[in-house]
């Protein structure tokens, strides 16, 4: 069971760095990126930025320099 919390917090890590971030300012998908490989795996933005920025509940929305936290 440790593995699975282990692996889960660096999602839940990564995304809250994101959406601080885009809470402040608009952030590129380059940045979004980097946030998740800095807080998460290397494939942690795979399934992380589009779950953030699209799917039934998405918490960025795009806006023309970037994505912006709906939640600010």
């Amino acid at each position: 069971m440790e593995l699975f919390d282990k692996l889960y917090n660096c999602y839940y890590t990564a995304a809250r760095h994101i959406l601080e971030a885009a809470a402040s300012r608009p952030v590129g998908r380059q940045e979004m990126e980097h946030l998740c490989r800095s807080y998460g795996f290397q494939e942690t933005f795979l399934s992380l930025i589009p779950k953030l920025t699209g799917g039934p509940v998405p918490l960025l929305k795009k806006e023309k320099d970037g994505f912006r936290s709906v939640l600010a």
